[in-house]
């Protein structure tokens, strides 16, 4: 039998550490996207006679894209998924 005719079991504890293992890293991204927001914002400040502002502002546009995208993509996931029952299945 192949590997890809098995169904893929895991432990509760497992599936719940990998779970706050993602929401962690999710959470660092938005984190450094945000100082990336303000050390550019700081940039374009310092820097406002000398660069060109509408690719400054297209950058700053992304990052908080980005953000929206990411925070709006975390209510869904936990109004939708929140509720979900792992059934306690039986390792064959």
């Amino acid at each position: 039998m192949s590997s890809t005719q098995l169904p893929v079991r895991m432990h509760r504890a497992h599936y719940e550490t990998g779970l706050l293992r993602m929401k962690r890293s999710c959470i660092g991204a938005m984190v450094l996207t945000g100082i990336g927001a303000v050390l550019d914002l700081v940039y374009m400040v310092l820097h406002r006679g000398e660069i060109r502002m509408g690719m400054e502002c297209i950058y700053l546009i992304c990052h908080f894209l980005f953000l929206a995208v990411a925070f709006f993509f975390g209510k869904y996931y936990d109004r939708n998924y929140s509720g979900i029952l792992i059934e306690n299945a039986t390792m064959e």
